[in-house]
């Protein structure tokens, strides 16, 4: 099947599906060149088959491997900026409130739901159940890199413990808006899309996984409050 559709786009004159006799065949050839997708399973593969053969690796997109999963991307908001007052004085709070409140040594995110230029609930990334639990137990985040296995914490983040908290009160987050001191992370994204959250205004940070695509998805705006 992938042979035909590959064979349908006419970009080469001969498509093969390789076995490990072809394998053998091809690693005896000299001045040999190979091309393959820069992933994670490709990449074993070459290494394994063929250590003495030149590789070159191209960027293009075959499958979620390591690479494409912990990639930091700017987030292409549309040419949606704000420079209104409002909007950075409430990310400008929501950003004090984590540098004073949150106990979290990786990283410290304020955010606020806003419904009629109120604010109706806000917070900031916690440990669970307590905030000194990553120094008693140990932080789990100690041994990756940033954006790496970032499900890996004991903490509730921010924008996760807001839309908790409006679950437990009751609170509908149709027509609200959501201010974030920081871009929300792929599961964030996820709660706020089908939350009923209509807008994300955020001022840093960066784009992982399906993160942007997941909020576009469910029409939820995305502005950047340019803090000047």
């Amino acid at each position: 099947m992938v042979r035909k559709a590959v064979e349908s786009l006419g970009i080469t004159k001969n498509v093969y599906v390789m076995d490990f006799s072809d394998v053998e065949k091809l690693t005896k050839q000299k001045d040999l060149t190979i091309v393959v997708p820069n992933e994670d399973v490709t990449k074993q593969f070459v290494e394994e088959f063929f250590p003495k053969t030149k590789i070159e690796f191209e960027n293009i997109f075959l499958r979620w491997d390591r690479h494409n999963s912990t990639a930091e991307s700017a987030v292409n908001v549309d040419q949606k900026i704000s420079l209104k007052e409002f909007d950075k004085e409430i990310i400008q709070k929501v950003r004090a409130d984590a540098a004073s409140g949150s106990s979290d040594w990786w990283r410290r995110v304020g955010a606020a739901v806003i419904n009629d230029k109120k604010i109706i609930l806000e917070g900031y990334n916690k440990h669970v159940p307590s905030a000194h639990t990553p120094y008693a137990n140990g932080d789990p985040r100690n041994a990756f890199h940033k954006g790496v296995n970032i499900d890996l914490s004991t903490a509730l983040h921010a924008e996760a413990g807001l839309i908790a908290e409006a679950a437990r009160q009751g609170i509908n987050l149709s027509c609200c808006s959501m201010y974030v001191s920081t871009f929300p992370c792929p599961s964030c994204a996820k709660l706020i899309a089908y939350s009923g959250i209509s807008r994300v205004f955020y001022t840093g940070g960066y784009g992982v996984l399906d993160a942007e695509s997941i909020l576009k998805s469910q029409d939820v705006e995305i502005i950047f409050v340019d803090l000047g």
